[in-house]
């Protein structure tokens, strides 16, 4: 099963079912429109049996990763990105459950994970940044790229036309690092605590001479890019890149 070509089929036979929920979700969770989940080939899993009707019971193999032996699909309920090599190649996903990060966000408990992966034997998400491979070829000519924590971090930059990455997991790993080696400058974002921080100190053990992008008020850099000041905000980092600076947005 070569699931790009599932999720383009996915796109040409039930689109108006994936334009209404990630319409629906991507406003109501990060306030994206429709056109970027599509970009990012992602899409929404609204019922247990939806992929394997779509697809065929062949996505419930265990090399796939969607469904638990006992039938159950592990991205219920999720909007799913798949992740690709730099060719294009899809060789893993990651899952995003908007219901659990609306309730930690309701109630201000984070217990449950709202991102989910296949297991490490399937894709070692630490072997891999999240990236499109045009966003890869436009930062390779702009000259920069920003290295975020979080999937929708990067998803939210390279809709107001940043040119982005996220890591998958909690460092960067040298052999995910690779392709950035050959980027002019490298930018880091992450959010506002101890794990950003950490994470920070981690990437400019790899690149040295990176430069930062801090908030002032925000965890995230996503937050701030819904605060209503977005305009300023993409023209302020981009003013900055221009120089080579530091970067601190209030």
């Amino acid at each position: 099963m070569d699931m790009m070509d599932k999720i383009r089929g996915l796109y040409r036979e039930d689109l108006v079912t994936q334009e209404h929920y990630l319409s629906v979700l991507g406003n109501m969770v990060r306030e994206l429109p429709f056109d970027i989940f599509k970009r990012y080939s992602a899409f929404f899993v609204p019922n247990d049996d939806y992929l394997a009707v779509s697809w065929g019971d062949a996505c419930r193999l265990d090399e796939y990763g969607l469904y638990r032996q006992d039938g159950m699909c592990v991205v219920n309920n999720c909007i799913v990105f798949p992740c690709q090599l730099l060719n294009g190649i899809q060789v893993g996903w990651v899952s995003f459950n908007p219901f659990i990060k609306a309730k930690a966000m309701e109630t201000g408990e984070y217990v449950d994970s709202y991102y989910g992966f296949p297991a490490k034997r399937i894709f070692d998400k630490g072997n891999y940044v999240f990236m499109l491979p045009e966003v890869y070829r436009k930062a390779l000519e702009d000259g920069y790229i920003i290295v975020t924590d979080g999937v929708f971090d990067t998803v939210s930059l390279t809709h107001y036309g940043l040119n982005s990455c996220s890591l998958l997991g909690s460092y960067l790993s040298e052999k995910a690092s690779f392709p950035l080696n050959f980027i002019d400058l490298i930018y880091i974002s992450v959010d506002n605590d101890d794990a950003g921080l950490r994470m920070e100190s981690n990437i400019k053990k790899l690149f040295p001479k990176a430069r930062y992008i801090r908030q002032g008020f925000s965890k995230d850099i996503d937050d701030l890019l819904k605060s209503g000041k977005k305009d300023y905000l993409v023209s302020e980092i981009l003013r900055c890149i221009d120089f080579g600076l530091d970067i601190t947005l209030r």
